[in-house]
Parts: structure tokens; C-alpha cells; sequence
């Protein structure tokens, strides 16, 4: 199997908010290359293949239908 590339980032943080941080991933069953490479696959918009802004502004068309009472089929009831 092929070696993935990989590189680092370092940040600089206040260790209390460090501490706090770990601490929720852990009680997440995570850690914290998974929180914050998803993170910033949302950042970027791009999770898992899923254009994370496209979906947001699908979810937010379907609110607004649902809320206008616009939505497809409903006449037909």
C-alpha cells in the first residue's frame, strides 16, 4: 500500500482551550486530526464529495417551501 503524503500545521492556542478542546473530542470518540480535517473539509465546502454550501442552500429552499406551503404534491391531496 502506498504511503499517503501528509503535512502538519501548528497552531498557536490558549492550553486551557487546548484542554477543553481534547477533552470533547475524547468524549466524542474522536480525535483531533479527524475534527479538524473535517472542519476544514466544511471550511472548504467540500465533505466527503458533498459541496457542503450547495447542500446548505438546498436545505434552506426546502425550509422556505415548507414553510409557504409550496411544496410538490401537496394540491394533489
Amino acid at each position: 500500500m502506498a504511503k499517503r503524503e501528509r503535512t502538519f500545521i501548528s497552531i498557536e492556542i490558549d492550553p486551557s482551550k487546548k484542554a477543553d478542546f481534547v477533552a470533547k473530542v475524547k468524549s466524542e470518540n474522536k480525535n483531533v486530526t479527524e475534527v479538524l480535517t473535517n472542519w476544514i473539509d466544511g471550511y472548504l465546502g467540500v465533505a466527503g464529495g458533498i459541496d457542503v454550501v450547495d447542500l446548505k442552500k438546498r436545505v434552506e429552499a426546502i425550509e422556505q417551501a415548507l414553510k409557504e406551503g409550496d411544496i410538490m404534491g401537496e394540491s394533489a391531496a
